[in-house]
């Protein structure tokens, strides 16, 4: 199995992001929220048991003593009836029936019946007993018979009632049955079945039993199956006389009816809530992830080479911050490669400049010398004057030459001179007049606008020289039909708060491609169909060592030309020149060290630098000053 250095099997299939992020959702929302749901049903099960336990429990108990009381009451009634009779003497059935009227506790009986101690029927009102048991919608019932103590001279007074009317109508109700059975014959006297009270024991007639057997003198609570194997709760409670228990059941499945329609609900919330989550998750994630995938697409094809990739838009999140500092990141990467690319050449030119230098510079400075020599012969008349023509052209292509080869070793070397504090002004007023001839002749007009009011900096001056001069040609030549060239200097702060002085060079020539604008400053890169693509090239390279830069200006839209934007770090008030100078030049070696170039003391074609006055240390002093920084 093939694997890469994190120990991910590459042929198997990775799970997406996505996916991950849903999964992790279900996992640590939806699953909690179904688990807590399912132990709280399971509590809120539980619990509704208990309390319907306890309810039962209390019901049984209240029936048990409010047939105990009823039957109570009914004898206390029939017992004043037969002391009635024994203080009286015997009344007629009239009178019988307003002393019985008198008695509440006898209104609801099914017949009572007084007779004399000879078995003389005085007083009866209500149904002959012909019958024990009776259904009805509220269920089976029997009678009740009441029949007090009998005294030695006083009549018989009894009475019956069905053991439904003993019980109140609020105890009864459809989420639970109730019962009433006689301990002492076990009948079951009331019951909102019929059947059990003709047909054979019930489940719950077992159960109410096994309970009674725990607790003879109390009873207690129980569970059971029904006959559908469905569970069941009772509680069954024991009278005060001890004469009638009092049953009390209901089905465990319509106790936890609501609950589970509850439950299904919260199911089906929380199934819809998940599959909502769900969608608008991946919806959302899949515009992360797809941004997420570009780039690393995007970082990909920067792996193969690729360093213009399409990237996605940036977004108002933390991916559109990824985007970002990721385009920010393939900039520098662009910068670094070119920089990178630039020194490559650059050290493949140090390279060729250190060839030449010793295969040409010698051979070229022997031929020179002998054209000197055969110029001279001829003034004097020792060579015929018909050579004259082709000693001066050969003179002429000579220095061609020379100049050439110089600004090749200018791409290579360092060192071309020891650096010291020279005036930029000065510098371009001695370029200015050095190429008046040129400009002449090009029908170029030149304009010249120093304002810089400091214009001192630590630099080689013959090196200052050769950036103006090939910027004022270039201008030039990109001018052939005459124009203008307009040279400005100010001061500005640079990203530190530093002064620096730019100078600015114009003209309104044809100006630079668009396509192109990177890459004129890289060695051997020209536009023009003679040229060699290293004037620019050493201009940078001259000014990048002097701790300056040069850029190409953005120009108006519709403007023609080219404007070219130098920058120079101002040499410091009060600080000693040769120091400075000193300094630049070790920070040059430091970076150029390694690199062979020729000794400038053997190049006869390179023009000695010269201390040039400087001028502006009072204004220089007053912009420190102004911006707190004092140098």
């Amino acid at each position: 199995m093939k694997r890469d250095g994190y120990g991910v099997d590459r042929r198997g299939k990775r799970m997406s992001l996505r996916r991950k992020i849903v999964l992790l959702f279900l996992w640590l929302a939806v699953m909690p929220m179904l688990t807590v749901a399912t132990f709280g049903f399971i509590y809120a099960g539980w619990l509704a048991e208990s309390v319907t336990q306890s309810r039962l429990s209390d019901t049984s108990e209240r029936i048990a003593a409010e047939v105990q009381a009823a039957t109570g009451r009914a004898e206390e009634a029939l017992r004043r009836l037969q002391q009635e009779y024994e203080a009286s003497a015997p009344a007629d059935e009239q009178v019988w029936s307003v002393r019985v009227a008198r008695e509440p506790a006898l209104a609801g009986a099914a017949h009572v019946r007084i007779t004399s101690p000879a078995g003389e029927v005085l007083h009866f009102q209500g149904a002959l007993r012909g019958r024990e048991v009776r259904c009805d919608p509220s269920g089976g019932s029997r009678l009740v018979a009441v029949l007090p103590g009998v005294g030695s001279s006083a009549g018989t007074a009894e009475a019956s009632f069905w053991a439904s009317d003993l019980i109140p109508a609020d105890l009864r109700s459809s989420f639970r049955e109730v019962r009433v059975v006689d301990r002492s014959s076990g009948l079951i006297y009331f019951s909102p079945r019929c059947e059990d009270l003709t047909g054979g024991q019930s489940p719950w007639m077992a159960a109410a039993i096994a309970a009674l057997a725990n607790s003879p003198d109390q009873g207690d609570s129980f569970r059971y199956k029904d006959r559908l194997s469905n569970q069941g709760l009772g509680a069954v409670r024991v009278s005060p006389d001890h004469q009638w228990a009092a049953v009390a059941t209901t089905s465990v499945g319509g106790i936890m009816a609501p609950l589970s329609r509850l439950q299904a609900w919260y199911w089906v919330f929380i199934l819809l809530l998940a599959a909502s989550t769900v969608a608008a998750f991946s919806l959302l994630l899949g515009r992360v992830t797809e941004s997420l995938k570009e780039l690393t697409g995007a970082a990909k094809r920067i792996g193969g080479g690729d360093l213009q990739p399409w990237l996605p838009p940036p977004s108002n999140d933390e991916v559109g911050q990824l985007t970002v500092a990721f385009s920010d990141m393939l900039d520098r990467l662009r910068h670094m490669m070119a920089h990178v690319d630039h020194k490559g050449r650059l050290a493949v030119v140090g390279q060729l400049s250190s060839y030449l230098a010793h295969e040409i510079r010698n051979p070229l400075s022997s031929i020179k010398m002998n054209l000197q020599r055969l110029d001279r012969s001829v003034r004097t008349g020792h060579v015929p004057a018909d050579c004259a023509d082709a000693v001066e052209i050969s003179l002429k292509e000579v220095d061609r030459l020379a100049s050439s080869v110089t600004s090749i070793l200018q791409l290579g070397r360092s060192d071309q001179g020891p650096s010291e504090v020279v005036s930029l002004h000065e510098v371009i007023a001695e370029v200015s007049d050095l190429l008046q001839g040129e400009m002449k002749r090009a029908n170029v007009e030149l304009q010249v606008e120093l304002d810089a009011a400091a214009d001192r900096v630590v630099a080689v001056a013959g090196q200052m020289k050769g950036v103006f001069v090939n910027l004022i040609m270039n201008a030039l030549e990109a001018q052939p039909e005459g124009g203008l060239v307009r040279i400005r200097s100010e001061l500005r702060a640079s990203s530190t708060h530093d002064p620096v002085v730019a100078v600015r060079v114009r003209d309104l020539g044809y100006g630079v491609p668009s396509g192109v604008r990177d890459r004129i400053f890289e060695p051997f890169f020209t536009t023009k169909g003679t040229g060699s693509g290293i004037g620019l090239a050493v201009v940078a390279r001259t000014l990048g060592d002097h701790g300056g830069d040069i850029r190409l200006e953005d120009l108006p839209f519709g403007e023609a030309g080219a404007e070219f934007v130098i920058t120079l770090p101002l040499a410091a008030v009060g600080v000693d020149a040769e120091a400075a100078a000193a300094s630049l030049d070790a920070r040059r070696s430091a970076r150029w060290r390694g690199s062979r170039a020729p000794d400038a003391a053997d190049d006869p074609f390179t023009p000695a630098p010269r201390v040039l006055p400087g001028r502006g240390a009072e204004v220089l002093t007053a912009w420190s000053k102004d911006r707190g920084q004092v140098h």
